[in-house]
């Protein structure tokens, strides 16, 4: 095509240039019991809308109260019945959950934080299905077209955004990995991996960072609150406000 053609495109929907990025991070921060992920995440830029769907922030989200974090605690019903009862009794807290995300976004600053999207993901499932296997491939385009809409508006806003992931052992490899929706790392800019080693002087809480989007340079680093030996470390840097800073650097 010529250049007259080319230009020719502009005025109608075609632009040459494009705004500034925003200045906001959107990751994914997986881990297994008590590494630090919703620490982690509670650490994002203010205000912070969180949605809590795991038992086990109980304690963490208390030492952040009275900072600009605002908590939506889902109470998740029994799972025990046929499946009709559970896509009822799950069609009503999905539809609550997809709600309270849409009211998390209209605030248009700060972290949208869901905790965990594995739990997220059960409850989807449940909704459409009313049971989680024996669900043949081809049925999951409304559940996936769910997920995708959320995806869509955290990407339209200007928040941040921090979904939280359970680990799981892949079956035939047997290594560690995200459990929930497989999608989830061709949304997110970020994939962290919390991770705790317990020495003489106490617990060292850190993260991996298994994928980034906007400075690749990161993939394989470890974040760690303070000072480190680890070639592959970086002091100070476990912390989402100084995470976004590493990723929009170049």
């Amino acid at each position: 095509m010529t250049t007259q053609g080319i230009d020719s495109l502009l005025g109608n929907g075609w632009v040459n240039t494009v705004g500034p990025a925003p200045s906001r991070i959107i990751a994914s921060i997986e881990g297994t019991d008590k590494t630090g992920k919703s620490h982690l995440a509670l650490t994002s830029p203010k205000p912070i809308m969180y949605i809590d769907l795991d038992v086990g922030t109980e304690g963490v989200i208390h030492k952040f109260q009275g900072e600009d974090v605002m908590v939506y605690q889902v109470e998740q019903p029994e799972r025990l019945g046929n499946s009709q009862e559970l896509m009822e009794r799950f069609g009503k807290i999905w539809a609550t959950i997809q709600d309270k995300i849409t009211e998390a976004l209209a605030v248009n600053e700060g972290t949208l934080i869901i905790d965990t999207f594995t739990e997220a993901y059960d409850i989807c499932r449940l909704s459409h299905f009313g049971k989680m296997s024996q669900v043949q491939p081809h049925q999951y385009g409304v559940a996936y077209a769910d997920l995708r809409e959320i995806m869509r508006k955290v990407h339209q806003s200007k928040m941040s955004a921090i979904f939280l992931h359970k680990i799981q052992k892949n079956f035939n490899t047997g290594e560690p990995e995200p459990k929930g929706w497989t999608d989830v790392p061709y949304h997110v800019q970020a994939t962290l991996r919390t991770k705790r080693e317990d020495t003489a002087e106490g617990p060292v809480f850190y993260a991996e960072v298994k994928a980034s989007r906007q400075n690749p340079t990161l993939m394989g680093k470890n974040l760690y609150a303070g000072a480190t030996t680890d070639p592959r470390g970086i002091p100070g840097g476990l912390n989402m406000q100084m995470l976004l800073g590493l990723v929009q650097s170049t």
